[in-house]
């Protein structure tokens, strides 16, 4: 395996993730809330220069280590065309996601700055547990 085409791989392939987030972010902000190399930095040091800073030296070293471990893993498989490198990237991608996906849903119970109240929100404990309406609520409370 080709170390260096590798890391430049990840970096290339990190570099366009956070281009995609922070334009998401920049065309719909009441939508798009999720910063993430805040959300990284956060769960390190408090809110400020210093977290951004923190957030894009992690992203950048996940991106190295997901594009050697992306190379290694074509390099077993024994790929020897460009297409089937592609598709075999793909289906390593679309894992990568769905693993990291995840993770970014598990982040409000396991990092160290987020409210309490937005962590017993996403509490293994209320899966599957509905939340009352307002309606419900209203016409619990004029019952009693």
């Amino acid at each position: 395996m080709n170390i260096p085409v590798a890391i430049l791989g990840g970096l290339i392939g990190g570099g366009v993730m956070v281009a995609v987030l922070y334009m998401a972010i920049w065309m719909m902000p009441q939508q798009m809330k999720m910063n993430l190399l805040l959300l990284l930095g956060t769960m390190l040091v408090p809110v400020g220069a210093t977290a951004y800073a923190v957030g894009f030296m992690a992203h950048v070293m996940m991106s190295v280590v997901f594009g050697v471990v992306h190379g290694g893993l074509i390099e077993a498989v024994g790929v020897s065309s460009v297409g089937v490198g592609i598709a075999y990237g793909a289906v390593f991608g679309l894992i990568h996601a769905l693993i990291v996906g995840i993770a970014l849903g598990m982040m409000p119970m396991m990092h160290p700055r987020c409210a309490p109240a937005v962590r017993s929100r996403f509490s293994p404990s209320r899966v599957g547990r509905r939340r009352p309406t307002k309606s419900y609520s209203t016409r619990r409370a004029t019952s009693a």
